[in-house]
Order: structure tokens, then C-alpha cells, then sequence
């Protein structure tokens, strides 16, 4: 098949977790002989196989005159768009429809895939009704957000163009019974389960530490949706009640200053370490390494590293919210949100408590085989061709 996906972001060799679960789909298919064209708007072009990414040319000029040729062709989307996006937005959107628009008319794509429903999804739709195309939508937990003030709701007139976008999709396809949920509040498609898979043979437990003292582990962006200054303030109580114990958070973003700034006014770099980098095949080892995988995070879709850390035999520690505990299962420990104080106290259990460690580690493990990465491109191969039957 000639597959075009569509996503507000694609991995990059220098920011490798950047929606790393589209590119990792995007690579599977590719390794399976089909002909993948991954369009973006934060990437960079490059050709590897059978899967080809192109960037989004951002360019101001290069924005009003596709805003224009696509006002030509569709003023009654442009009008539309902009009413509910505004103007700045819907340039932006028509930009990356623009390229997508010459790769279909170049090569036979048989399927359009839109990642995240705000991004790609629209972009998707656009597509369907200019070249009369069908198009999958493909949700990974923006809807979560629309619906919760917690990380800020989105307007009433966004909401109109979802609701369009999610009524006219052929498919819709998300991983976790939460964001199904959100899915049926804009419209009576039943969307498609299809939970995610990691590659079960790079994550596994290892036989040798990397930390010399008893850590606890944290991986991804730091912006102020993963809440990371709550895992903070929890971690600084572990400590003032005497317990001994690391902290190691790998990721960077917008939040990593006041981060920073909190652990300097604490007095606790000697127990805090934030990494901006790891290596994906170097990422393995730390989960083996750690006591425990924290994550304070106010909303998540599903959360593919709950599922990383599992399959080393790395027990979770998060807030009991939206998907996250269909991503945990029984191999963790599930907080009451915002509860600083019960994040604290779950820490002091795992390090207190070898039993109750060493089984949640076992399953943990045997939690993490359900997700398996061939499993899901298997589904998501499904899929696409009941599309084109």
C-alpha cells in the first residue's frame, strides 16, 4: 500500500522521542514493504526506505500563498476554518495540506492517516474534500484536554470542527477505552481500539545496574501537562523524612527552568539529576536500573512509557487519571490527582517494601506482553485495507 500520514510532529535524530509512537508505526510499515510518505509540520526532510518524511515549509510567504491557492479551491472551508481557528492557524493548516495535496497527485497513495485530530486529523478531512478521498483519523489524546480545564480547554468553536472531522473520518482508530470515551462526546462513530505495542526484544529486564543507590526514574517532555514540579515537591518530602534515594528525570522542555530552579532553592541537586537526552537504545537500562517509574501527569492518552518501563520490570507510580491506569494495570501504584503527599508515601512503599517491590516488577513484565508492536501494526494493516474494501 501507499500510506500518507499526516502529524503535528515526527521524530527527528536529534529529538528521537518526538511523537515517537507515529514513527514507529511509520517505520514498521515501511519494514513491511509498504511506501510511506510521513508529512509534518516539526520534522525534517529525509528519505530512509520505503518511508519518506517531508517537513512543512514554514515559511511566511510560502504560508499566505498556499492560504490563497486553497482559498481558490475551497473558500467555503477557508471561511469555515478561519471562523472557528482563525486566520494565522488555517494558513498554517492549508500549508501542510498544500504538501500533502503534491504527494498524493505524484504517487498512488491508497490511504490518508491523520495523527492527533487538531493537526493531522484536519488536515485529513481538508484532503477528502478537495481530492474526494477517504481518510483515517487517528487519536492519541488531545480530546482528553478539550474536555478538562486541568491543562486548558479548548473553545466552543474548535469543538465544531472536531465534531466535522470526526463525522466524516472513515475510520477512527485510538488506543486506550478513556479516549474512546471523549471520542463518542463529538460523535456517534464507534471508534476502533487498537492499543499501543513497543518491540518487546529491546525492552526487558537487564542483570546490571547502572545507579549505585536505590532511584527512581521519570521519562519525558517537561512541560507543564506532564507536571513534573509535583514530582518534586513529593520526592522532597521522600527526603525530608530521612529516606536515602535518587531522582533521575530524562527529557527537556518549555517547564525545565522553574524545574531547575526549584531543585537549586531546595538544596537538591546531590539527589536530582535531570538529563535532556538518552539514547532509545540506551533507555532500557534505566528502566531496569530504577526502583520505580514516577510520572505526575495531568493527562495522558495512554502513555507508551508506563509500557517501556513494564517490560523492564520497572513498577509505575501516577496519578489515577483518564488512561493512565489502563496503562498500569496492576504493575504499579495508583494516586489519588494532585495528592503530592500519597506520590510521597507510594515512593516510601517501594523502597520499604521488597515484597510488594519485587511483585509488582513481576507483573509488570508479564502486564507489558499484551502490548506487543507487531500485534498493533498487525491491527492497524487492518484496518487499512477494510478502508480500501
Amino acid at each position: 500500500m501507499n500510506i500518507l500520514i499526516i502529524s503535528s510532529s515526527f521524530p527527528t535524530k536529534s529529538a528521537t522521542h518526538q511523537n515517537i509512537f507515529v514513527g514507529t508505526q511509520a517505520k514498521c510499515l515501511a519494514d513491511r514493504g509498504h511506501n510511506i510518505w510521513a508529512v509534518a509540520t516539526h520534522s525534517e526532510t529525509r528519505k530512509e526506505g520505503n518511508l519518506t518524511v517531508v517537513n512543512r515549509d514554514d515559511s511566511f510567504f510560502k504560508l499566505i500563498f498556499m492560504g490563497f491557492r486553497m482559498f481558490l479551491k475551497k473558500p467555503g472551508m477557508f471561511f469555515f476554518l478561519s471562523k472557528n481557528l482563525g486566520i494565522k492557524r488555517t494558513l498554517g493548516l492549508f500549508s501542510l495540506c498544500g504538501a500533502c495535496m503534491n504527494i498524493i497527485r505524484k504517487n498512488k497513495i491508497d490511504i490518508i492517516d491523520g495523527h492527533w485530530i487538531e493537526s493531522g486529523g484536519i488536515v485529513a478531512y481538508m484532503l477528502s474534500q478537495i481530492l474526494k478521498r477517504k481518510y483515517i483519523v487517528t487519536e492519541h489524546g488531545i480530546l482528553a484536554e478539550l474536555c478538562d480545564g486541568a491543562v486548558g480547554k479548548k473553545s466552543d468553536k474548535e469543538s465544531v470542527v472536531i465534531k466535522r472531522v470526526l463525522d466524516n473520518a472513515d475510520k477512527i482508530i485510538t488506543e486506550s477505552k478513556n479516549l474512546m470515551e471523549f471520542i463518542g462526546l463529538y460523535t456517534d462513530k464507534k471508534p476502533i481500539l487498537i492499543r499501543y505495542g513497543i518491540d518487546l526484544s529491546k525492552f526487558s529486564p537487564g542483570k546490571k545496574s547502572i545507579f549505585e543507590r536505590p532511584t527512581f526514574l521519570s521519562v519525558g517532555s517537561l512541560n507543564k501537562r506532564k507536571n513534573r514540579i509535583e514530582l518534586l515537591k513529593a520526592f522532597k518530602i521522600l527526603l525530608d523524612k530521612n529516606f536515602d534515594a535518587d531522582l533521575v528525570i530524562i527529557g527537556s522542555g518549555s517547564e525545565k527552568d522553574k524545574l531547575k530552579k526549584f531543585i537549586e532553592e531546595n538544596n537538591l541537586s546531590r539527589n536530582i539529576k535531570l538529563i535532556d537526552y538518552v539514547e532509545n537504545d540506551k533507555l532500557p537500562s534505566y528502566y531496569s536500573s530504577a526502583v520505580a517509574f514516577v510520572l505526575t501527569s495531568l493527562h495522558e492518552g495512554f502513555g507508551l512509557v508506563f509500557i517501556e518501563a513494564e517490560a523492564c520490570g520497572c513498577p509505575s507510580i501516577a496519578y489515577n487519571l483518564y488512561a493512565i491506569p489502563e496503562a498500569i494495570g496492576d504493575a504499579g501504584i495508583l494516586v489519588k490527582a494532585r495528592d503530592i503527599e500519597g506520590v510521597a508515601e507510594s515512593m516510601k512503599k517501594i523502597l520499604t517494601d521488597k515484597k510488594l517491590r519485587d511483585k509488582l516488577s513481576k507483573n509488570a513484565v508479564n502486564y507489558s506482553k499484551e502490548f506487543s508492536l507487531n500485534k498493533r501494526i498487525n491491527e492497524i494493516e487492518k484496518q487499512y485495507k477494510l478502508v480500501l474494501n
